[in-house]
């Protein structure tokens, strides 16, 4: 009996040691990993890739000449790469996959100090989806395809695969096209995507939009949003998206110390925000300027004028009135029969119209929100 037990007790240990000795060994590894990376990329230029942390494989464009991009602190133009498949974490050999890029995306020339930074890490092949005869216009990687792995975090020090995109201090709105989705940011994204499953964008902070089926779907710091892809990679265009909050416990271990802005990962948003976010977006009030909303500076305002005019329009469908034009707007269609809404009795409004201006303020009884202001078009 005695002999049973001590190999029964072997047998567990012979278990359970490399299981322990894996989550003691990674928590070095991604240490050792984003030491590399800060100290070898921190000169990566605009468009250029920075080989941070082995182990990738990298497929050039054939037009590409003298490609080299195969040890730790290689930078390439990222012009010269077709594709990049990372290693997701082995503790055996010490590797995880680690790339940091620089990109203009739709930055003007003018600001060649300024770009849009990305940071993948672990299990993540992403794909150049711009052609050189694209009518785009787009900018080397601007528009790719994206898959990562899923929950493959190995410790609480390591985070799941995945891709960061900060945009520069200062920038309220930049354009890419991930996995045939338009989206527009001002913020810290985090991306992640599984192939015949969903594509979830996370806003940490700022926000971002997603253009889908000609809507504007917005995902402010504290939600994400979950779309479903192929397996190509290719977002279903006509599926139903909701923000949603995001789970901080699957945002663990992220390398923000290698984003060019210092940031703090924004809680994920109550019931009681869901519930003012989605009446903002039935009335067509702006979803930025308080709390627990972003900054209107860092709100793309296309896609911000894009919103308020589609709930408003929503709005005056149901109340069967018309709000009165705003600036730079085209004026009413010549078969509008609909009353203008400031001419209906108040009680029957959901919302309050500013005051005349010899009336500044609002009576202190009025509850209503105001209703909605558009901000002129952008230039």
């Amino acid at each position: 009996m005695n002999r049973l037990k001590s190999a029964v007790i072997t047998f567990v240990l012979l278990c359970f040691v490399p299981a322990a000795l894996a989550q003691s060994d990674c928590p070095a590894i991604v240490q050792t990993a984003l030491d590399a990376a800060d100290e070898l990329c921190a000169d990566t230029g605009r468009n250029q890739a920075c080989y941070g942390h082995v182990a990738l494989s990298a497929v050039a464009q054939p037009s590409a000449a003298d490609f080299t991009f195969e040890q730790v602190g290689d930078v390439v133009d990222v012009s010269t790469i077709q594709s990049l498949r990372l290693n997701p974490m082995d503790v055996a050999a010490d590797t995880w996959g680690v790339v940091l890029m620089r990109l203009q995306a739709n930055l003007p020339e003018s600001l060649p100090g300024q770009n849009v930074t990305f940071l993948m890490f672990g299990d993540v092949e992403i794909t150049n989806a711009v052609t050189e005869d694209s009518e785009d216009n787009f900018t080397p990687m601007q528009a790719f395809l994206l898959r990562t792995g899923i929950e493959d975090a190995q410790c609480d020090e390591a985070p799941a695969s995945g891709v960061l995109v900060q945009t520069p201090e200062g920038v309220s709105e930049v354009a890419f096209n991930v996995n045939g989705v338009d989206v527009s940011m001002g913020s810290t994204v985090l991306f992640r995507a599984e192939a015949e499953g969903d594509m979830t964008i996370s806003t940490l902070e700022g926000s971002a939009f997603v253009d889908s089926a000609d809507e504007v779907v917005p995902v402010v710091a504290g939600t994400r949003l979950n779309v479903p892809i192929d397996r190509q990679l290719r977002a279903d265009r006509n599926a139903r998206l909701v923000p949603e909050p995001y789970e901080l416990r699957r945002l663990g271990g992220l390398p923000l110390r290698l984003l060019e802005r210092r940031i703090d990962i924004n809680q994920p948003l109550t019931r009681q925000d869901m519930r003012e976010l989605q009446r903002r977006l039935i009335t067509g009030e702006p979803i930025c300027g308080e709390e627990p909303f972003p900054s209107c500076d860092h709100v793309p305002r296309r896609s911000l004028v894009r919103l308020m005019r589609a709930g408003r329009e929503r709005l005056e469908e149901r109340l069967q009135c018309v709000f009165r034009r705003f600036p730079n707007e085209q004026p009413l269609s010549t078969d509008e029969t609909r009353p203008f809404c400031d001419t209906l009795p108040p009680d029957t409004l959901p919302c309050a119209f500013l005051p005349a201006s010899d009336q500044p303020q609002l009576p202190e009884n009025e509850r209503r929100p105001l209703c909605p202001q558009l901000p002129p078009d952008p230039a």
